[in-house]
């Protein structure tokens, strides 16, 4: 079967490719809601990860045409190799051009086995090696930091809370996953006021998910570090520390959620900042200052 639709990123929001950006919004608040796991249990959890991935790509106008441009010209390509297979086109097409064009075709292959393998081969090793040196760097540093200060002795369980006081009243959900080789302390700041209304802990290769968030619009905050001072409550120097594009909670979103994935350290892109529909995508620098206010 050939569609133009091969990751099922619109079948998962219900929708077809020639949905409006409008409706694409309107299908993932709707489908969110459904199967938010908050409201529908843990069954749900996948269908709501399929349709925040999806989300995560039609919801952004530049990725959404990039997946568009590509699919169509899979769905062309598909359609032809379909239409050149069968029994009935191959008899009644004796043309040298088919011949030509399945000679084309099996030229291309074997230039990619003997060139695209080996360097699919070599991109792998070279992700491998960096990896390998970014571990040695991230266990240098720990050494390094503990040499020179005193450290946190019980490094606090995941999704640790840190403030502020009071008992959580919110509906919205944050997920994140911390997939780096670095601790994480995440803040969610009002940006009225500026003032933090959640802090919390995410060791290296943790997943959590924060669900009581009120209305109001915010910036999340992170700091990746190695270790964390003796009142393990704050990170000692630092990797990176960033803030994601603003995100408003409303009731026309009632109950929904971002997802943020860290697989590595956030990069500082200003030039792109703000320009995605999804906040997750792009970050700048914070200062250690701000980041520290309460």
């Amino acid at each position: 079967m050939i569609h133009n639709d091969p990751m099922d990123l619109y079948r998962a929001l219900g929708l077809t490719s020639s949905a409006t950006s409008e409706e694409i919004a309107a299908a993932f608040r709707k489908r969110a809601k459904e199967t938010h796991p908050d409201s529908t249990g843990q069954a749900s959890a996948d269908a709501f990860r399929e349709i925040s991935d999806a989300y995560d790509i039609l919801g952004d106008p530049v990725r959404r045409q990039e997946y568009d441009r590509a699919a169509q010209e899979l769905y062309e390509q598909q359609a032809t190799e379909e239409a050149v297979q069968r029994p009935e086109r191959r008899a009644a097409d004796p043309s040298p051009s088919r011949a030509v064009r399945s000679r084309l075709r099996r030229a291309i292959v074997i230039v990619w086995i003997l060139v695209g393998c080996p360097f699919g081969v070599w991109i792998a090793l070279e992700e491998k090696a960096n990896m390998k040196a970014e571990t040695a760097l991230a266990q240098e540093r720990d050494a390094d930091i503990s040499r020179r200060f005193p450290t946190c002795a019980n490094q606090p369980v995941m999704g640790t809370f840190f403030g502020p006081e009071g008992q959580p009243v919110g509906i919205h959900s944050l997920r994140i996953e911390n997939e780096t080789l670095y601790n994480m302390l995440a803040k969610v700041r009002d940006v009225k006021s500026g003032r933090v209304v959640a802090a919390f802990f995410i060791p290296s290769g943790g997943s959590f998910k924060y669900g009581y968030i009120f209305d109001g619009l915010y910036k999340l905050q992170y700091a990746f570090g190695s270790k964390l001072d003796v009142s393990c409550r704050n990170l000692l120097e630092p990797v990176v520390i960033s803030e994601s594009r603003l995100r408003e909670f409303t009731q026309d979103n009632y109950g929904g959620g971002e997802y943020y994935r860290f697989t590595s350290l956030p990069k500082d892109s200003p030039a792109e900042y703000g320009r995605s529909r999804h906040p997750a995508y792009y970050y700048v620098r914070v200062p250690l200052a701000e980041f520290l206010k309460p």
